[in-house]
This record gives structure tokens, sequence and C-alpha cells, in this order.
């Protein structure tokens, strides 16, 4: 069976934000995502891998796994300390693992982000994570996932509010971001209730290693 393609992730981790969104709605009786705890969001992306897994080929998926045991089962943890942004004591939200029982890719899941200090440290350790030993190691790429929602205002649109939320966190992640990872935002589409009054958006951040990094 086919190995399941990048896009194909990213596009499950997208599309778990709106059944996270709508489950939440229908559940609160009308409270969005932004609201809710991210392990909803943690879950439905999990729930739509292993859907995706049963259709494409044989792969796992691990959630709350500890960063030093995925550094060891990668093949990357060679001597020495490691570098603190690592954080090896702790642990990333979802990893996709290879057939053959090495990590393949990490995942970060946020909901709505109000600040920087919120996901540079997923940056800084899956930027770590993938650039230790390269040449070794089974990881492919990273994920940061997050969402975005606003109502309309005086002044701005809510869908212009959105776009200049998430256009700043992407500015932002540029900025903080390891200049030996390559970057690219994936979103999905705009929805909106109320005529277009209230929105939101979810947005998949790719990190993947450049060939001069570790």
């Amino acid at each position: 069976m086919p190995k399941i393609k990048r896009e194909e992730v990213i596009r499950e981790v997208l599309g778990a934000y709106k059944d996270s969104q709508k489950e939440y709605e229908n559940w609160s009786g009308g409270s969005w995502l932004w609201e809710a705890p991210e392990y909803l969001i943690t879950v439905n992306i999990a729930k739509r891998l292993w859907e995706l897994r049963k259709r494409t080929s044989r792969c796992y998926i691990t959630l709350e796994y500890q960063v030093a045991k995925a550094l060891e089962d990668s093949g990357a943890r060679g001597r020495g300390k490691l570098e603190r942004k690592i954080r090896e004591n702790g642990k990333t939200d979802i990893i996709l693992w290879h057939a053959c029982g090495s990590p393949r890719a990490l995942i970060e899941v946020k909901n709505q982000i109000y600040s920087t200090a919120a996901y540079k440290k997923d940056i800084d350790r899956i930027g770590g994570l993938l650039c230790k030993n390269p040449d070794k190691s089974s990881l492919e790429f990273g994920l940061i996932s997050f969402y975005e929602s606003a109502n309309s205002g005086k002044r701005k649109t809510a869908e212009e509010k959105v776009k200049a939320r998430i256009e700043a966190r992407l500015e932002e992640c540029r900025r903080v971001a390891d200049e030996s990872l390559k970057q690219k935002a994936h979103l999905s589409e705009m929805h909106s209730i109320n005529n277009g009054k209230s929105v939101w958006q979810a947005v998949c951040i790719e990190l993947s290693k450049r060939f001069s990094c570790g």
C-alpha cells in the first residue's frame, strides 16, 4: 500500500478543526472552538489520521509521547547533552510513525493563539528535533496547527481581522524560527455565519529541515 503523502496529513489536520468546531458548537449550544480545550482538536486530528491510515498504508499514531524517547526512536539521539530548546522531558502532542516503527512527523496542536510565546517553544522544539543528526534521523517534518476566529466590528470585518491575525502569526513564525528550517503555511477555507459577521479559519505551518541543518 502507498505511503501517506505529506499533503494528505496536512489536509486531515485542517479538516479536524472543522470537525471540532462543529462538534463543540453543537455540544455547547452555540459556543465556538476557541472556548474549547485543545485536546478536543488533538483527538479529532488523531481520528482523521487513523482513518487516513486505514485507506493508505500501515503507520502508527501516538499522543503525548515523550520527546527524549521519540528522539531515541528516530535514531538521532547521539552523544552529548541535548539543546535546552528540545525540552527532552516534555511531550509532543501527536507523532505520526513510519510502518517500521520510527517517528516520521511531529504535530503540535493549538487552539486560538494570543501571543508568540504560546507557540515559540513548539517551533524551537520541532526545529531542534528535526536538525538533530538529520542524516540519521527518521523524522521528516513537523506541523504546528492553530485556529483563528473573529466577529465583525465597527472598523474591520471579521474576515479582515482573521486574515490580519493569521498573517501576523505567520510573520512571527518566520521571525523566530531557526534559519535551518523551511516553512510553508497551509490554510483551510474561511468559514462564516451570520452573513459573514463571524468567521473562523484554521492554519497549519509545515516545518522541514534544510540540507544545511545539523
